[in-house]
């Protein structure tokens, strides 16, 4: 479980890290003129951009909870799985969520 944390992690962080890339690279695409010269660095750049685009895609992460590392049935605003979740509003650690009774 832990090898999944670290693999997840590192997946982020390749992420973050290509994302600066992938900015750069729309912005050039939209905003500079289509001359002779700059259509060949265009070009270079384009099969950059497509070639890390697969590898560090955001719909490859996966999201995980924080203590379980489980990556089913996890709540995005919490970043718990259900199970912990609901283990922690029982006990009212979570402020404004209690056990439903009715």
């Amino acid at each position: 479980m832990l090898s999944l944390r670290s693999k997840e992690y590192k997946k982020r962080k390749k992420f973050k890290k290509a994302e600066k890339f992938f900015l750069i690279t729309k912005f050039l695409f939209r905003f500079i003129t289509c001359s002779p010269t700059y259509k060949i660095k265009n070009q270079i750049l384009i099969n950059k951009y497509l070639a890390l685009k697969k590898k560090y895609s955001k719909v490859r992460l996966v999201n995980r909870c924080v203590l379980t590392n489980r990556s089913r049935g996890v709540f995005r605003p919490f970043g718990l799985s259900r199970f912990i979740l609901r283990k922690v509003m029982m006990f009212g650690l979570i402020p404004g969520f209690k056990k439903a009774v009715w």
